[in-house]
């Protein structure tokens, strides 16, 4: 079973109390149905051209994140996280790399949303020197301009210069919102 069935039924328990049910329970799962080509696993940088690999992987399946994790030697308990849609941030040091999970702002068509993972989309991250591998259910916009970035091997020299400018692309989704919500506050005051 694909992980956006599973992603729906949390997803619908969310919702279970609340009138926007239906609604949301079917705009997800067309969602969902509508990403499901867009399934993939791109090498953006090869360690041909740079010191280092990036594998950029959207909504991948249990038995592809199986294969990477083998061939990166991740954790176990560490893919299984990247599968749970709703697990908050956090950064967890190992010998031989480091694994973070960091929330992007995201527009979403719920108006009333009001928590976390309504608001905002996981990207998980593995890193060590020779490689980063991002993981995330949907496209994302900030790594369009990122791949630009690394088309210039001198811009993104090492993969801690990559993860520098991935963090930074993450955190700038909120300036915009932020933004918003002063303006919010600052006719109310």
């Amino acid at each position: 079973m694909s992980n956006w069935v599973s992603s729906l039924s949390q997803y619908k328990y969310c919702y279970y109390n609340r009138r926007k049910c239906l609604f949301a329970a079917v705009f997800f799962t067309l969602h969902s149905l509508a990403l499901k080509d867009d399934l993939m696993t791109e090498q953006i940088i090869s360690p041909e051209n740079h010191p280092y690999e990036w594998l950029d992987l959207t909504d991948p399946g249990t038995e592809e994140l199986s294969e990477i994790a083998a061939r990166f030697g991740l954790h176990p308990e560490l893919v299984k996280d990247c599968l749970q849609p709703g697990h908050l941030p956090k950064l967890e040091n190992l010998d031989n790399y480091s694994f973070l999970i960091f929330r992007v702002y995201t527009e979403n068509d719920f108006p009333e949303a009001d928590t976390v993972q309504e608001l905002t989309d996981k990207i998980a991250i593995f890193y060590s020197e020779k490689f980063i591998i991002t993981l995330h259910r949907r496209k994302q916009n900030i790594f369009s301009k990122l791949r630009e970035l690394t088309k210039n091997p001198a811009k993104c020299s090492t993969s801690l210069t990559l993860l520098n400018e991935l963090i930074w692309a993450c955190l700038r989704t909120y300036e915009e919102p932020s933004q918003m919500l002063a303006k919010s506050v600052d006719y109310y005051e």
